[in-house]
């Protein structure tokens, strides 16, 4: 069977995620998750972000390589609030742990 007549199943989260006024349905395709540690490439044009991210891998006495493992194209909007909770997250990951709420 050719990749124009595959069937792919979708499955529903039944979650919702809220684009302007409407609430649009979250899918998921079963999308593997990678752990990145290069950014490969980092651009944009034309209000258009194109970020690409790897995985390095070295092993033994051989030279290291990275495997390009995300490509994302983003508009300026997506970037500005993707910066934000990035920037947020990583805020939250360096504050020191509270010893005063410990057993």
């Amino acid at each position: 069977m050719s990749d124009d007549q595959e069937n792919r199943v979708v499955i529903s989260t039944g979650q919702r995620i809220a684009i302007g006024d409407a609430w649009w349905e979250l899918r998921d395709n079963s999308t593997k998750v990678d752990y990145v540690d290069v950014i490969s490439e980092a651009r944009q044009f034309n209000g258009v972000i194109h970020l690409s991210l790897g995985g390095s891998v070295q092993d033994a006495n051989n030279l290291g390589v990275v495997s390009v493992t995300n490509r994302i194209r983003m508009n300026l909007v997506v970037a500005q609030s993707l910066h934000s909770l990035l920037g947020q997250m990583i805020t939250d990951a360096l504050k020191p742990a509270d010893k005063s709420q410990a057993n």
